[in-house]
């Protein structure tokens, strides 16, 4: 879903297509060689000395590059709040619900995402609305299963359902808008996601983590958050420190192959990938639960575990009947333009 800039251009007095470029203007302006067997170094060094334009030209090109990079990111910023915003409500939320329900309600990203579609004029083929049917219904079955599970929690986990799906909103719409802000980027597909991290990590530095301490909480010393304490527990705890660069290893895997395949593999293959890591998530926390270990409680499997089960399928299979109607779009966009 990102766009790796657009085309290409040349810098001024090199190569061009056109005549009314700034190398061409300032190749008019120079004045023409009177032998051809004379023209070398220094004639190009006079020549340059007499012309302001070239002299101006050369002295704002290395200025030039700081100032590009600077507008490259700015295109970023917006994008890079939404995907703050989007983690930091998907986070809170898994405080709240199991780790297989959480999993599972990152469908409703498509129902947004075919809402904002609509709002924006797109058509829906018949593909489209089943997999929204479908995606919908498995939504509800995995949120009343939750609930029914626990009826003495449905409060919290309501309100954490609620910042998932509200997570999901922001990222549809981080999704369908971001083409708008990255058309122009002149990135790589890698280069822009690391500049993208990068950026995260200095608003969460600077802006973010600053604010949490002054915010009043329920963290060490009545803040919503203490980064002191927590840099105290990873040095003092060194199975956390291990799970921390463990998770944090996975993840720079899980996006690096993820941006290295995915011009060869299509949605129904990434969605076969996010079933099978849903559900070995699933049956982990399921088999800690039930194991002799006592540092992680794991998932109870309970009476309404298949109605979640059933609530997963039809989102997936929503999901893949979803990018099949994407499919069918394309191919009539195609015989209409192309083979007319």
């Amino acid at each position: 879903n990102i766009h790796g800039g657009g085309a290409r251009r040349h810098p001024p007095g090199g190569e061009g297509d056109g005549d009314g470029g700034d190398g061409s203007l300032t190749e008019r302006l120079l004045p023409p060689a009177r032998d051809a067997s004379s023209s070398g170094a220094a004639a190009d060094a006079a020549n340059a000395a007499h012309n302001p334009l070239q002299q101006q030209q050369r002295r704002a090109k290395p200025a030039s590059a700081p100032l590009v990079v600077v507008k490259q990111l700015c295109k970023l910023v917006p994008v890079t709040l939404a995907d703050l915003v989007a983690t930091a409500l998907i986070s809170y939320g898994l405080l709240y619900v199991p780790l297989s329900t959480f999993l599972m309600l990152r469908h409703g990203q498509l129902l947004f995402a075919a809402a904002i579609g609509v709002v924006l004029r797109r058509s829906l083929n018949p593909l489209h609305r089943l997999g929204i049917s479908l995606s919908f219904s498995g939504v509800t079955l995995v949120a009343l299963s939750a609930i029914l599970a626990e009826p003495q929690l449905r409060v919290q986990t309501c309100a954490g359902m609620g910042f998932i799906v509200a997570s999901q909103l922001v990222q549809a719409a981080q999704l369908t808008f971001e083409g708008y802000f990255l058309q122009d980027l002149d990135m790589t597909p890698m280069v822009m996601v690391g500049a993208e991290g990068l950026l995260g990590i200095a608003v969460m530095a600077l802006v973010v983590l600053p604010l949490a301490q002054l915010a009043p909480g329920s963290d060490v010393g009545h803040s919503l958050e203490n980064t002191s304490d927590s840099l105290d527990m990873l040095r003092s705890t060194p199975h956390l420190l291990v799970l921390l660069a463990c998770y944090t290893g996975g993840l720079v895997a899980y996006n690096f192959i993820g941006m290295s395949i995915s011009h060869t593999v299509g949605v129904m293959s990434r969605t076969v990938l996010e079933t099978l890591r849903t559900l070995l998530c699933w049956g982990l926390t399921v088999a800690l639960r039930y194991s002799n270990q006592v540092y992680f409680a794991g998932e109870e499997w309970t009476p309404f575990s298949l109605m979640q089960l059933g609530g997963f399928v039809m989102g997936t299979l929503g999901t893949l009947l979803y990018g099949r109607g994407d499919a069918a779009e394309r191919q009539r966009v195609f015989e209409r333009e192309v083979l007319g």
